[in-house]
């Protein structure tokens, strides 16, 4: 038996490529038993590798859109939400035990599991001036190795992008209007952020949202400004990065009826209960999930909420500087920062049935699928 491993990559494919990863790193880590490959080859290069029982592996591709598994007639294609042969019987042990072969050089079972993705760290905010290289090398240390810089106005958005600039390898970035800020929209401003989203590493549409809680611009302008942000994801196919406190009703009913037209929406910062989490599984939303959950006053509920969110569908941001995580004893008055992210998903490992480098790897992957990356 030998499995052929497919070059076949493209940007347009890119949703369908980290959705087979996902799915064959969780075969991985849930059947699969066994140490990585060594000697894993540069992309590209061709190699081959023993697997047990005598079979070989041929590679030509950091991943691959397909595979296919050379037993009779039986081939097997990854690219379908579920791992079955397109023509023959449900994949058997020894096929599961396969998939582990697409680990490679650029990302392995070694080093995916130790990877972080910030899916929402405010670098342009006053508290970082100055200190931004140190801020993200502080958090590469860590494992922190890509960060989205959010944007919450046009001001912002900019300043977002330009930090990018100055780090592409590590950076994208976010643009948009929060709902704090809707007062500020105008359709010259907005035409300004469209502007924006066609820059490379600016990879989504947001922050926005409704924030009802405390009204720096009243519903009504956010509700506008919300509607103009819809749109223009719509139209343009970027993802939506969502905003959502104390308004989960109007957000609703809002969203819902366009439910088929969205493209890959975030609630960021979740802190909502089960029924409002249900309606956004059920929308098939992402959820991001921040140090709330490490503060035993206001985000002990998450500790259950947080092991119904789909493996698939979980992400996590520090919000930084905000929401320094509680538990971990630093002073109040200390920004929080991207170098803390590991903490949060050990947090939220806990509080799963998954092994955490199951969870880890998903998250990554997860934010690399949303991002378009």
């Amino acid at each position: 038996m030998s499995v052929f491993l497919m070059s076949s990559f493209s940007m347009e494919r890119s949703s369908e490529f980290f959705k087979s990863k996902q799915m064959l790193l969780l075969f991985l880590f849930n059947t699969v038993n066994i140490a990585p490959v060594p000697d894993l080859v540069a992309p590209m290069n061709l190699a081959r590798s023993p697997i047990p029982g005598g079979s070989t592996l041929i590679t030509s591709a950091p991943w691959s859109a397909s595979i296919m598994l050379a037993k009779g007639p039986e081939t097997v294609d990854v690219n379908s939400r579920i791992l079955k042969p397109s023509n023959g019987p449900d994949m058997t042990t020894s096929s599961k035990l396969l998939s582990f072969l697409l680990y490679n050089t650029e990302i392995q079972m070694n080093t995916l599991k130790n990877k972080y993705f910030d899916i929402g760290a405010n670098l342009t905010h006053s508290s970082f001036e100055g200190d931004e290289e140190i801020v993200i090398n502080l958090a590469n240390q860590e494992g922190v190795e890509r960060l989205s810089v959010t944007g919450s106005n046009l001001e912002e958005s900019i300043k977002a992008y330009e930090l990018v600039k100055a780090f592409p390898d590590h950076l994208i970035s976010t643009a948009g209007i929060h709902p704090h800020e809707a007062k500020q929209y105008s359709r010259s401003s907005f035409t300004e952020i469209r502007d924006l989203l066609t820059a490379n590493g600016v990879n989504a549409i947001g922050e926005t949202g409704l924030d009802f809680h405390r009204n720096f611009s009243s519903p009504t302008q956010q509700i506008k400004s919300f509607e103009a942000h819809i749109e223009l994801a719509i139209d343009t196919s970027m993802p939506l990065f969502l905003h959502e406190r104390e308004a989960h009703d109007k957000f609703i009913e809002m969203l819902k009826p366009l439910k088929n037209d969205l493209p890959k929406t975030v609630v960021h910062c979740f802190t909502g209960n089960e029924s409002e989490l249900q309606a956004y599984i059920d929308m098939d939303f992402y959820i991001g999930i921040t140090g709330w959950i490490c503060d035993e006053r206001r985000g002990k509920h998450l500790e259950d909420l947080v092991s119904l969110i789909p493996l698939n569908k979980l992400m996590v941001e520090t919000d930084a500087p905000y929401l320094l995580p509680r538990d971990m004893g630093i002073k109040k008055s200390s920004r929080n920062e991207p170098k803390y992210l590991p903490h949060i998903v050990n947090k939220i490992s806990s509080h799963r049935e998954e092994e955490l480098e199951v969870i880890t790897s998903s998250i990554y992957l997860n934010s690399l699928d949303f991002f378009k990356l």
